[in-house]
């Protein structure tokens, strides 16, 4: 009777954790979280889950670039900002961003000749 009981509880859970994945919206909401109180390890592994199912996800590409940038990893921060510029064209804190990226980075944006200047705005 007991092993009746185990199994009819391992069908109930097993049924229940199917399709319980969080969304991506969730799981973005998630990595926002964890990018503000500096987890950033944690959350770029999120960002990068919710590209892997969607990868025109404007919010998830800037929030990598920023991730990206904050490692001083210049030239994966510009392609990460292209990407959100790509997937929204008005995404403008992305616009703000590779262009800061564009100046931190010096001399090697210039030689990245697949990443446009970001001309729209001067920075402040």
């Amino acid at each position: 009777m007991k092993n009746i009981a185990y199994g009819l509880i391992a069908m109930v859970l097993s049924a229940a954790l199917i399709g319980c994945d969080p969304s991506p919206s969730e799981l973005r909401t998630t990595a926002i979280s964890e990018f503000q109180v500096g987890h950033n390890q944690k959350a770029e592994e999120l960002f990068q889950r919710v590209i892997d199912k969607y990868p025109a996800d404007a919010d998830s590409w800037y929030y990598m670039g920023r991730i990206a940038h904050a490692d001083k990893k210049y030239e994966r921060a510009l392609y990460c900002y292209q990407c959100a510029i790509d997937a929204d064209p008005g995404y403008e804190p992305a616009k703000y961003w590779l262009k800061k990226a564009q100046a931190d980075a010096g001399d090697v944006a210039n030689y990245l000749n697949i990443i446009p200047k970001a001309v729209d705005k001067p920075l402040p």
